[in-house]
């Protein structure tokens, strides 16, 4: 997968995401068996990366969860283009309902709001240490 998606992004046919501008492009992140894939929010290239998962998928053996799979889309998209890439077959969930590893998987500004639970829980597990 790793090789696929760079590939992609040499042949200038997919555009990683950038957090500066001078910084380089980040096409993939990878933990442990998950991935996290970047490119534009065209068709073009939501069609390409497509087609470099099932050229991953045959090479490799590794059949792909599309069902687990969740897509999200930066604040700058239009809604024509996330309909139009949403409705693409394989792409089910929006990354923004759903969870990684118990945490939401989109966080916003507030992240004293969505990490406050985490200080709860470590502060009623203390609670019951200290009872004991």
């Amino acid at each position: 997968m790793l090789c696929c998606t760079k590939i992609g992004e040499l042949a200038h046919d997919l555009h990683g995401a950038r957090v500066c501008r001078l910084a380089p492009s980040i096409s993939h992140l990878l933990f442990a068996d998950d991935r996290f894939l970047f490119c534009k929010a065209t068709l073009v290239e939501a069609n390409k990366l497509k087609e470099i998962l099932l050229c991953y998928e045959n090479a490799s053996g590794q059949a792909l969860k599309f069902g687990k799979s969740a897509i999200a889309f930066s604040h700058n998209s239009t809604p024509d283009i996330i309909d139009a890439i949403s409705t693409c077959p394989g792409v089910t969930n929006n990354i923004i309902s759903s969870n990684y590893l118990g945490f939401p998987s989109m966080i916003g500004r507030n992240k004293k709001s969505i990490f406050n639970y985490i200080k709860d829980i470590i502060w009623k597990k203390c609670q019951s240490w200290s009872a004991n």
